[in-house]
């Protein structure tokens, strides 16, 4: 039976010599980053009452982040979300364990970030959502949708990210950081 380490091993060893985890960082969360600042700018003359639609956004993208979690990642589909779940549950929880979530090199945020077009088709997916918000409430009620689904995935991405630096990182110590780490690891 392998181990943990010998199973990490092997799949850094079938990275592609070309794979960044920088560029892969830039790409999920620059899409992200593009998505909220095109959003943003669209937005005139924003009226307080039109806020409501923020926090109920981060509501429905917990939620539903919650569900894929549970149902797509965890449980073996056919088709498309085959991938995911192999991604995921084999891979992921595999290499990362409750008392071991640390990356130990950087080519591993090919195993922790989300793939940029999983980033992007996020962005894609909100964006028959936004568009039924702003034509129901109002236009800014749209762009409001979709910036707060693009900062929810923004946001996703780097805090999962901070649960899996080593752990003498100084980000580690922020206590906020600590404790949805663990939660995260259990």
């Amino acid at each position: 039976m392998t181990t943990a380490d010998d199973f990490r091993a092997r799949e850094l060893a079938q990275l592609s010599k070309w794979y960044s985890p920088w560029a892969h960082l830039a790409s999920t969360v620059g899409i992200g980053l593009v998505a909220l600042l095109l959003a943003i700018s669209q937005i005139e003359s924003l009226k307080w009452q039109e806020l409501w639609i923020v926090p109920v956004m981060l509501v429905i993208a917990n939620f539903a982040e919650w569900q894929a979690h549970r149902t797509l990642l965890h449980k073996r589909r056919p088709g498309f979300w085959q991938t995911l779940y192999e991604q995921h549950t084999p891979r992921h929880h595999r290499i990362y364990r409750r008392h071991d979530m640390a990356v130990r090199d950087w080519r591993e945020l090919k195993f922790v970030l989300m793939p940029a077009q999983g980033v992007l088709a996020l962005v894609l997916g909100t964006a028959p959502v936004a568009l039924f918000a702003g034509l129901v409430f109002g236009k800014n009620v749209g762009w409001l949708t979709m910036t707060t689904e693009a900062l929810y995935v923004v946001m996703y991405e780097v805090t999962h990210l901070c649960y899996h630096l080593p752990t003498n990182h100084p980000i580690k110590r922020i206590g906020v950081i600590r404790f949805l780490g663990e939660h995260h690891a259990r």
